[in-house]
């Protein structure tokens, strides 16, 4: 007599149903552009976490796939249909000849590290005025 699995149990799925995708949080904009800085120059904007679902979320913590990234209030308890604000900070490179186009993944993470939400983060960082070129630096009439 082998054991198989009871009847009365429902059949075991790995994929999300409807009803479960529509419950993930979103957040918005996503993705989230700081526009263009000057070099040494900070910004910040604020994402809007929404909680579709029935359940409470409980964000343990949000990390950066950069250092430049910051995230203020990383811990959130967001009550179902609702929604939290979270402050993203650049903060400039110590390298006062940094120039560059970067994209930055934020990344939510619950209890267990289970992923609840990503957020795309863009800024680009350059010079006002001056136009780069294979190398060369040429001053940019406006």
């Amino acid at each position: 007599m082998g054991l198989g699995v009871p009847a009365w149990l429902p059949p075991r799925s790995n994929s999300l149903t409807h009803a479960d995708a529509d419950a993930r949080p979103t957040v918005s904009p996503n993705p989230l552009d700081l526009g263009t800085l000057a070099p040494g120059a900070s910004a910040r904007a604020t994402i809007v976490l929404r909680n579709p679902g029935e359940t409470t979320l409980l964000v343990d913590r949000v990390e950066a796939g950069c250092g430049c990234m910051r995230v203020r209030k990383e811990r959130l308890r967001v009550e179902p249909g609702g929604s939290a604000q979270l402050e993203v900070e650049y903060v400039p490179d110590e390298d006062p000849n940094f120039r560059a186009d970067l994209s930055v993944a934020l990344t939510g993470f619950g209890l267990k590290n289970a992923i609840l939400f990503q957020c795309d983060v863009s800024v680009s960082v350059q010079d006002r005025g001056v136009e780069l070129t294979e190398g060369s630096l040429e001053d940019v009439d406006d």
